[in-house]
């Protein structure tokens, strides 16, 4: 995952969710892989967004 795309793009977007699903597809051989974005904390962290994204 590079900090261009997370800088660019907010963690809580629809092209990082689909970077780290390639990534763990890629890493693991697999056909299918699903990644979940969002913040942990009690923030919106860097993002407006009030929902996560799946990709």
């Amino acid at each position: 995952m590079s900090e261009e795309l997370i800088t660019s793009h907010s963690v809580v977007s629809e092209e990082v969710a689909l970077a780290m699903a390639k990534g763990v597809r890629k890493q693991m051989k697999s056909d299918y892989a699903i990644a979940t974005t969002g913040n942990a904390g009690p923030t919106k962290g860097d993002s407006m967004l009030r929902l996560e994204l799946f990709g």
